[in-house]
């Protein structure tokens, strides 16, 4: 799998294409891809690879924004929503494979930046009540995007909040260099269930985010 906040991917197609083959990727993530209702299916199929399916989610009545899933169709991906998010954008698939004894909830996320305290607030509030939705409904999950917290502060109130949340729910979270050209770790991945492996993190050039690669089995 890979994760990678792409900062438009319209124009980036072709290159967001040979980032899944060379990396033989079977599940890319994408955040900001400011793609619209109008645009998304066209710029999708160029960044695919045939044998790969795509999800997205844009921004809802506003510029930027919008996160994306490309898998491989083995996977036999089903989209599914939840009601009530206001304050992060996300797309979930749950992910289904021959040789896997359970399916896994995968769900990308990007919780802009700027936010201040009733912001936060408000964000750690939905995606409690998301967590606590799936909770004893799906036991392996795996959460990834960009969530625009400093987790390397661990002494910031917001990243002592959010861990803390993660922890309630048995979540853990496997990033732990910089993601962001400014020196923060903004790109998560938190399983529960899930086995996280080999994780790197590349700069592909094309983007203020890294990517971040990693291996993963249920």
């Amino acid at each position: 799998m890979g994760l990678l906040n792409v900062r438009s991917m319209a124009k980036k197609a072709p290159v967001i294409l040979d980032i899944i083959l060379q990396n033989n990727l079977d599940v890319l993530l994408t955040t900001e891809t400011w793609l619209t209702p109008s645009n998304f299916e066209s710029v999708l199929q160029v960044a695919c690879p045939p044998e790969h399916a795509f999800y997205h989610q844009s921004r809802d009545g506003r510029r930027g924004g919008g996160v994306a899933i490309q898998l491989r169709k083995s996977y036999r991906g089903k989209q599914i929503w939840f009601s009530n998010i206001t304050t992060f954008e996300y797309v979930a698939v749950v992910l289904k494979k021959e040789e896997w004894k359970d399916p896994v909830l995968l769900v990308n996320v990007y919780f802009p930046p700027g936010y201040n305290r009733g912001a936060f607030n408000a964000f750690l509030s939905e995606f409690g009540m998301l967590l606590d939705h799936i909770n004893g409904v799906c036991d392996h999950v795996i959460f990834t995007g960009d969530f625009n917290i400093h987790v390397d502060q661990g002494h910031q109130p917001s990243t002592i909040e959010f861990y803390r949340l993660l922890q309630q729910f048995g979540l853990k979270q496997h990033v732990d260099t910089q993601t962001h050209n400014r020196g923060h770790t903004l790109d998560l991945v938190f399983t529960r269930e899930v086995d996280v492996s080999d994780l790197i993190v590349v700069d592909p050039h094309i983007s203020d985010h890294s990517i971040v690669i990693f291996k993963l089995s249920p």
